[in-house]
């Protein structure tokens, strides 16, 4: 701006020309006179004075550098100084100080102002303070940078390190910042990062138990606010850490709270440290909260992955290994280490009646148990699994087969005391299967295999009792081979059948949609478990028809109920993996509609984690083409995989289903409710619905819907039941639940 004002001016009058313009412009103006000593000041204006803190006679007489201190970068004071000397404009963005000693960035304009003889008389400065422009950009950068670096899976401590390092030599000058960590169970303070602070100091502080007058940080999580002070010598809060204060060469502490975003759960504390007394400025407060908040969402998510990571290879019911893990070790030891290894193939008795006599949550309990007795009951060197539903893996490694039959004869032991249900006593047996590399197969998945064939003879033998796998038992294992056998003719013959579970609007009790679910009403055996039909239906590839059977049977139902004057509700259908991904899929969902007349926002698809999470070129085309098309898509069981915030921003997706294992464990485990809360957060920052699956109590509901999760589905409402009986279940055509 001033870089072109001033050419070829007369002398005379030039001051009163400049003052005359300094007076009606809000920014700092200043005025040199090269042909004296070092190129003192000789005029500023009122808004100069303003800015820095100085009076004019303060500044009259003085060279510049005055405003300059430890921090401004040399090569700024180097581009000014050049620029001078050669008598030539420039521009540049410096750190100036003021007098009260705190720091501002000016954007300043020099300009040399040449007589009409081309003389040099005069350098015109212009300043603008562009402090909070500068912290906003740089609070910008604070959070890509970081959610960059949570977005990639960056260890944690890379990700505090990075924001304290930031703060430390990008947005405060001469500052040392420290994270700590909070323990709200220990009630303690630990160190997550300080680099910037002398280790001795660390040392001291790390683990320290908080409390009324414990420095600046332990003060702060004990009465659940920020800190400022502003002079550490002279505070009582700080009384007992006086000597390692001045040891460490800090005189002031500002410690700002890091919260977790919707429970306001303590975190761990921000501390910026200063070795001069310092009061921090309105806009470091503000950008320390924000930093704060950047902080939490790191650490929050940091703890999510680490639990969903600790899931895929630990049951949350029992506690035991999953079958993930038992999959991965067991394979190491019969394919790596050569071992000797027997695989015992667990399975409950009836379970299933006291899962639909009791419900889940009570049958989860017995789950426990088992676990507790199988732990207690077996040795160290039997590694315990659940495999899944009431099944259990023990594997050991063994010399002689008596060894494993003691194993053996322990885990029935476990059935013979009674477990407690409600008030009542009841009695479990199991039926245990076991095969042995390398005798019967040196091939891990048929080891498996093996176990459990020999586990369904063992059943045939009646209640508790076990069986070793023999090759003739392949030829005898009947039940699963007419499984297999049957599900062809069960499309034929219409076996399979369609039921709904709404989805229920838990603030209006209002259906808002209804997930469309396979039964298989067997001729012989009666209703058959979807876990046990659905991965037969995959293996023979009889999958894609039921699917499609499914699409077009829940299409045409949502017409019908539109048809009957209902109001219009989505309906849902989950696609598994392979059909999914299979060529054709896009057109046979289009088909679908055509056929049915049903308008494809009323259609949702639900896929699981591991579909979305696979980054392929064709995957992300099927979400594309679906998305144009106008239907909806929801991630299912989400928080059971290994999961990523990357493919959520990828593709566009509508919901996200909170998977019911979580659900079950709110009011029950900790850890389970915070995965609930960071799901229901994740969804809402990203803008997507979320709905949470397996309500099953009042307490649940109360808890989803205290963090912001309204949509519902599960027992507490109803069951999955044929359409007809959907239909019953509402009061008007508005789908309005009777109460």
């Amino acid at each position: 701006m001033a870089m072109n004002l001033f050419r070829g001016i007369k002398t005379a009058g030039f001051l009163d020309v400049i003052k005359n313009f300094s007076e009606h412009t809000t920014s700092s103006v200043l005025i040199t006179d090269p042909h004296q000593n070092d190129n003192p000041i000789i005029y500023v204006n009122e808004v100069f004075t303003t800015n820095t803190g100085y009076t004019k006679e303060e500044v009259l007489g003085e060279n510049c550098r005055f405003l300059q201190g430890d921090e401004t970068n040399p090569d700024d004071r180097k581009k000014i100084r050049e620029a001078i000397e050669a008598e030539k404009p420039v521009a540049v963005e410096i750190l100036n100080y003021r007098k009260d000693g705190t720091a501002f960035w000016n954007e300043i304009f020099i300009s040399p102002i040449f007589s009409e003889e081309h003389k040099l008389i005069y350098f015109v400065g212009v300043q603008h303070d562009i402090t909070h422009r500068k912290q906003t950009h740089q609070k910008l950068v604070i959070l890509n940078q970081t959610l960059k670096k949570i977005y990639e899976g960056e260890d944690i401590h890379s990700i505090l390190l990075h924001l304290c390092k930031l703060l430390e030599t990008v947005l405060l000058e001469k500052a040392k910042v420290s994270i700590l960590l909070y323990s709200s169970e220990e009630r303690r303070l630990y160190t997550g990062e300080a680099q910037g602070l002398p280790s001795f100091y660390n040392e001291a502080i790390d683990g320290i138990e908080i409390g009324p007058n414990v420095g600046s940080c332990g003060t702060a999580v004990y009465y659940n606010q920020d800190v400022i002070v502003d002079r550490i010598s002279e505070s009582e809060l700080w009384r007992d850490f006086w000597d390692i204060a001045r040891e460490s060469g800090l005189e002031a502490c500002w410690s700002f709270l890091i919260r977790a975003h919707n429970s306001k759960e303590i975190l761990g504390t921000f501390a910026v440290y200063f070795s001069k007394p310092r009061k921090p400025l309105p806009e470091e407060i503000e950008l320390l909260e924000e930093v704060a908040k950047v902080a939490a969402v790191a650490l929050e998510f940091h703890a999510y992955t680490k639990r969903i990571n600790e899931l895929a290879y630990r049951d949350m019911v029992t506690g035991l290994l999953n079958r993930n893990y038992a999959l991965e070790e067991l394979g190491k030891e019969v394919l790596v280490h050569k071992k000797k290894i027997a695989v015992l193939f667990i399975d409950l008795d009836r379970f299933k009646i006291i899962n639909d006599t009791y419900g889940h949550a009570k049958g989860d309990e017995i789950l426990q148990e088992v676990a507790r007795r199988l732990t207690h009951n077996l040795d160290a060197s039997c590694q315990i699994a659940r495999y899944g539903g009431d099944e259990f893996i023990v594997c050991l490694p063994f010399q002689f087969i008596a060894e494993v039959e003691k194993v053996v004869v322990k885990i029935l032991d476990c059935f013979q005391r009674p477990f407690q249900l409600n008030e009542e006593e009841c009695y479990l047996t199991s039926s245990v299967g076991i095969s042995m590399s390398p005798y019967d197969s040196e091939n891990l998945d048929m080891l498996i295999q093996f176990a459990d064939v020999a586990m369904y003879r063992a059943k045939r033998k009646g209640l508790n009792q076990f069986a070793f796998y023999s090759s003739a038992m392949s030829s005898e294992n009947s039940e699963n081979l007419e499984l297999f056998n049957s599900v062809r003719k069960a499309v034929l013959n219409q076996e399979f059948l369609v039921y709904y579970q709404p989805q229920v609007d838990a603030s209006s009790r209002k259906i808002v949609g209804a997930e469309a679910l396979l039964r298989w009403n067997h001729p012989k055996k009666g209703m058959i478990s979807p876990a046990v039909f659905i991965p037969i239906l995959e293996e023979t590839g009889v999958i894609f028809a039921v699917e499609e059977q499914v699409l077009y049977t829940a299409c045409s139902q949502s017409k019908r109920w539109q048809e009957q004057g209902r109001e219009p509700i989505p309906v849902h259908v989950n696609i598994s993996s392979p059909h999914f991904i299979r060529s054709g899929f896009v057109s046979t969902v289009e088909k679908v509609l055509q056929k049915t007349g049903l308008s494809p926002q009323y259609l949702g698809l639900e896929i699981t984690e591991n579909v979305a999470m696979n980054h392929s070129d064709h995957v992300m085309k099927v979400f594309e083409e679906l998305s144009k098309i106008g239907i909806r898509m929801s991630i299912d069981d989400f928080g059971t995989g290994y999961s990523s915030l990357s493919y959520l921003q990828n593709y566009p997706i509508d919901t996200l289903k909170i998977d019911q294992s979580f659900v079950r464990q709110i009011g029950q485990h900790e850890g389970s409710e915070k995965i609930v809360r960071m799901i229901i957060y994740l969804a809402q920052s990203l803008g997507l619905h979320v709905l949470a699956e397996g309500v099953e109590t009042e307490a649940q509901l109360r808890y989803m819907f205290h963090y912001g999760c309204t949509n519902i589905q599960g027992y507490l409402f109803s069951k999955p039941v044929p359409a007809n009986e959907l239909e019953k279940l509402v009061g008007d055509s508005e789908w309005n639940l009777i109460e």
